[in-house]
């Protein structure tokens, strides 16, 4: 490969990963719908449905109106929102391990053309790729636990059953592309 192109490339993929990290990520969405973390709620966007707020104290409000909730609704819905934060957070932590991986990556290109060896760039990849991956799958497990707590939700209330809308094809396509992705 081009030295000059891979600089580049590497160049551009850390100002990428930079933006994602800084941006805190504090939303999950996706052509069925949308996860959305604000001050102190957690609000669920699908198509065709008003939105569904869970506040941190475990309130859930749909489409402005209150529901009520039983006392072990309330757990859920007081979990759902500490899921959802957990799920946030790993995806912050995963778009800082992919920037310092650019950056590290990018370090090794110069010491690889300072002592003339490329393989300083392989061992250097493969060992930040490797702790990407487990950032990765971290994710992936807080999105199992997300899922787990909307499906115990809509079982239980059924006013939210439609807000349910991460899928177990969805984490386990997760867990896959971190698998994939190690190689």
């Amino acid at each position: 490969m081009n030295r000059t192109v891979a600089v580049w490339t590497l160049g551009a993929a850390t100002l990428l990963a930079g933006a994602l990290a800084a941006g805190h990520a504090s939303e999950l969405a996706d052509r069925r719908g949308a996860i959305d973390l604000r001050h102190h709620e957690v609000r669920i966007s699908v198509r065709g449905e008003p939105h569904a707020d869970i506040r941190r104290n475990g309130d859930l409000v749909i489409g402005g109106h209150p529901i009520a909730l039983s006392a072990p609704q309330r757990l859920l819905t007081l979990r759902y929102y500490r899921d959802a934060h957990g799920l946030a957070n790993a995806g912050i932590t995963v778009g800082k391990a992919g920037g310092w991986l650019a950056f590290k990556v990018i370090g090794s290109m110069f010491s690889a053309l300072w002592h003339d060896d490329s393989a300083i760039i392989d061992h250097t990849a493969h060992t930040q790729a490797a702790r990407l991956k487990g950032r990765v799958e971290a994710l992936c497990t807080q999105m199992s636990a997300l899922e787990s707590t909307q499906d115990q939700l809509a079982a239980a209330q059924p006013a939210f059953a439609p807000y349910a809308y991460i899928r177990k094809s969805d984490v386990s396509e997760c867990l896959k592309d971190a698998k994939d992705g190690s190689h």
